[in-house]
């Protein structure tokens, strides 16, 4: 029973990967397609191995918990993707304007920092306790 669930968790973490990547490309520049795809990927399986058997069962395996572990995942990440401002390339700033802009450029890369530590802590320990409740679900 693990091959069937690790085929169908891939291809529908790839499906929603994909399908998700293209709405935040078009967003603004985001990068780390396999971290994002390898979280969906493990909150997919982990769901489907360990979700309460729902839906039509397809290749032996109940497709719901896997479908929505896999968007409920896309969409905490995709809300938690930082977001860049876009500058009109036609917008005249005076000295005054630009010393501001870059202060708070400046304030913002300082937050940023803070955030992408504290997101990839909370990334690596999802990552971690995924793995383990695959691990468990087979060992038991």
């Amino acid at each position: 029973m693990v091959v069937p669930d690790l085929i169908f968790s891939f291809f529908l973490a790839l499906v929603i990967s994909a399908i998700f990547a293209g709405i935040l490309l078009r967003k603004g520049p985001r990068k780390g397609f396999l971290p994002f795809f390898l979280a969906i990927f493990l909150a997919v399986f982990a769901a489907g191995i360990w979700g309460k058997p729902s839906g039509a069962p397809l290749t032996g395996a109940n497709w719901l918990p896997f479908l929505v572990a896999g968007v409920l995942m896309a969409l905490l990440l995709s809300a938690l993707a930082p977001r860049y401002p876009k500058l009109d390339r036609k917008t005249q700033l005076d000295r005054e304007e630009t010393m501001e802009l870059l202060d708070e450029i400046e304030r913002e890369k300082e937050t940023a920092d803070l955030a992408y530590l504290s997101f990839s802590l909370f990334f690596w320990v999802c990552i971690a306790l995924l793995i383990i409740a695959i691990i468990f679900r087979y060992l038991t």
